[in-house]
């Protein structure tokens, strides 16, 4: 009888010793931190430890969860607008750049055989659109051929510079009479 008087006042400290230090930030007798020894399991030879969380402590940590869930719904929702509003960017970017490279493509084709010249051109003030070496066709706004020519410019070096020393057009239509 005193062996299991003994075992009794063993067992009793260890639970008043792990119940006074639960609250400590490193597991204790088994236990973790926040959580207290309520019983022993003799069968598995282990600690049966409980929560040590007031009531209050834990209706506000749940309130803090809900909250923080609500949040990162919040959230959420917000990148999936913010996606689908730079997809929406960036097909339209994606729009122009291909609207872009087609004009390019264009300009390019046109730059051997268009140029502006801002000065003036035999004594006529400036800006002008040159055209060199190509044939020109003067259409209508219905589309219709108004007339066809050939348009020349000759350069002609004057100093360290080339300047335009004639500049001509001439129409491939029969004279008026």
């Amino acid at each position: 009888m005193k062996t299991h008087t003994l075992i009794r006042f063993c067992l009793v400290t260890i639970l008043v010793v792990a119940a006074d230090t639960a609250g400590a930030q490193t597991a204790t007798l088994g236990c973790p931190a926040g959580q207290a020894v309520q019983g022993v399991d003799f069968a598995t030879r282990r600690f049966v430890c409980v929560s040590v969380v007031s009531s209050a402590q834990l209706a506000a940590l749940q309130t803090q969860l809900s909250q923080l869930n609500d949040t990162m719904n919040t959230l959420r929702a917000a990148l999936g607008a913010e996606a689908t509003a730079r997809q929406g960017a960036g097909r339209a970017l994606q729009a122009a750049v291909a609207a872009l490279q087609t004009g390019n493509a264009l300009v390019r084709a046109l730059v051997p055989y268009v140029s502006v010249v801002p000065a003036p051109l035999n004594g006529v003030t400036g800006p002008h659109i040159v055209f060199e070496g190509v044939n020109v066709h003067i259409r209508s706004g219905s589309g219709a051929t108004v007339d066809t020519g050939k348009y020349v410019t000759v350069y002609g070096r004057q100093g360290s510079k080339w300047v335009i020393i004639r500049d001509t057009w001439n129409s491939d239509s029969p004279p008026s009479q």
